[in-house]
């Protein structure tokens, strides 16, 4: 699946040529504690292609991370979704997704989702950076788990989803943007994932910007699985590129 990381990102890096595609290119460093004290390199890049009620968002992104000479952090995911346009308050949209993140216990995840999206506040334009909206949908979800109590445990199941989001511009120059989702499987486990993030954005220039971010993610069957927290967290700088 890591070929597959790289094929996303060839493409989405190809299609930002296109006058009609919107990028942006992140890369920064990243201090993280929980299951890992490390300091490590983040890269990510997205290219979103609009075109009258059809929208294609691509995602990629990796991490890597080492202390003393020893690999204490690597993570990627490539994502492909597609939303269509119902008015301007709704879409629905289909995604497909896959990542790894072995220090947050699995091997390889590969999501499938179908929902629906719902703007409060609606955007004006693609550009336009002061909205609020909701997602509620289905997730279908193949994980490979790393389990100190079962190594090659393997799992298919059906997750329900709800996610928020929340961007507004301070100033001219400087946007506060939040997000939260919540994941719950229906199966055995009955497990829920939450994952939040909260990020400042400083314009430098028209095309650079400067990002902090602080991003929790906690699963709540860590612990049980034999791992020494339920928790990541992730507080980055990031040099960012729109263009």
């Amino acid at each position: 699946m890591k070929s597959l990381l790289v094929f996303a990102m060839s493409f989405m890096a190809l299609n930002s040529m296109a006058s009609n595609w919107k990028n942006q290119s992140e890369l920064g460093a990243t201090s993280i504690s929980g299951n890992t004290e490390t300091t490590t390199i983040n890269a990510l890049h997205s290219s979103i292609w609009e075109k009258e009620k059809n929208v294609v968002t691509g995602k990629g992104d990796y991490v890597y991370g080492e202390a003393d000479d020893v690999v204490t952090a690597r993570s990627w995911s490539a994502s492909l979704r597609y939303d269509r346009k119902i008015n301007d308050r709704w879409n629905w949209f289909l995604a497909q997704g896959v990542e790894g993140n072995k220090f947050s216990g699995f091997e390889e995840r590969r999501n499938s989702d179908l929902g629906a999206k719902y703007y409060l506040i609606p955007q004006e334009n693609k550009d336009d950076i002061d909205y609020l909206f909701f997602e509620l949908g289905y997730r279908y979800t193949h994980e490979e788990r790393i389990d100190n109590t079962d190594p090659d445990f393997e799992q298919d199941s059906s997750v329900g989803r709800a996610y928020i989001e929340y961007s507004k511009p301070v100033t001219e120059s400087f946007k506060f943007k939040t997000n939260l989702e919540y994941l719950k499987t229906f199966d055995s486990d009955e497990r829920n994932l939450y994952t939040f993030e909260i990020a400042g954005v400083n314009s430098l220039s028209e095309m650079l910007s400067l990002k902090v971010s602080y991003k929790l993610i906690k699963d709540d069957t860590l612990k049980d699985r034999g791992f020494t927290s339920d928790t990541d967290k992730t507080l980055t700088v990031l040099l960012v590129a729109t263009y």
